[in-house]
């Protein structure tokens, strides 16, 4: 936006210098009474044109008139009427111009997906249960897929059923199991039975584990929550 500098009688440039025109504006000189009211006609110019792209009507209905300017002793007041109203008629705009287009998401690498699916399939070893895991992405995608060597072959689309629910939900799907009677039980993608986990770390929501197999949906939950246990410190420490 533009700044202008009562006591000094001279207007000053201040948006990007990527601009050929603010640029111009910025690098001219403010030391001769004529240059100065030269500059003041050509800043109102350049404000009426970028009015015209920004659809400011309000800039021209109420803009002083700048052509009569002489010499610097004319400059404060006018000079002043647009500074107030470049601020406030580009201010909202320049807020929406300064928001972010790009908005970084937090994911989990196929690293730590592996690293999960190996813990949570040991956890159930040790129970004397063979188990198919998966962990999906925060999107419900498949990262990490493994089921253990006698684990019936439909262990891995319920795993994957239960994660998906799980990330998302953003919750356990043991807490979900009341969700089944309701219109969300008849969707072939969820599992909501206990089993699934959320992947979660520094207030984030990362993804989601489900862990099929075992006699109770209880033990394939602990499973899971063995796998998250093996990653969670890292993830928090990386958050």
């Amino acid at each position: 936006m533009f700044e202008f500098a009562h006591e000094v009688y001279k207007l000053t440039c201040t948006v990007s210098t990527s601009n050929p025109e603010c640029l111009h504006l910025y690098t001219m000189s403010h030391n001769d009474s004529r240059q100065d009211a030269k500059l003041a006609r050509k800043t109102f110019a350049a404000l009426a044109s970028w009015r015209e792209k920004m659809f400011f009507p309000c800039l021209v209905s109420l803009r002083p008139d700048l052509t009569s300017i002489r010499t610097t002793e004319e400059l404060p007041m006018k000079a002043s009427l647009i500074a107030i109203l470049f601020v406030v008629t580009t201010s909202p705009l320049m807020a929406d111009d300064d928001a972010p287009m790009i908005t970084p998401i937090q994911r989990i690498t196929m690293e730590t997906a592996q690293t999960i699916a190996k813990a949570a399939i040991d956890a159930c070893r040790k129970q004397g249960i063979s188990a198919g895991v998966t962990v999906v992405d925060r999107n419900g995608i498949a990262q990490a897929v493994l089921r253990d060597t006698l684990a019936p072959p439909i262990t891995l689309p319920v795993s994957q059923k239960k994660a998906y629910a799980a990330a998302n939900f953003n919750a356990a799907t043991s807490s979900l199991e009341e969700r089944a009677k309701t219109a969300l039980g008849n969707l072939p993608e969820l599992m909501l039975g206990a089993g699934g986990l959320p992947i979660q770390a520094g207030g984030s929501m990362l993804g989601g584990v489900g862990v099929s197999g075992a006699a109770s949906g209880e033990a394939d939950e602990a499973c899971a929550q063995a796998g998250l246990d093996a990653v969670v410190d890292d993830l928090e420490m990386g958050m």
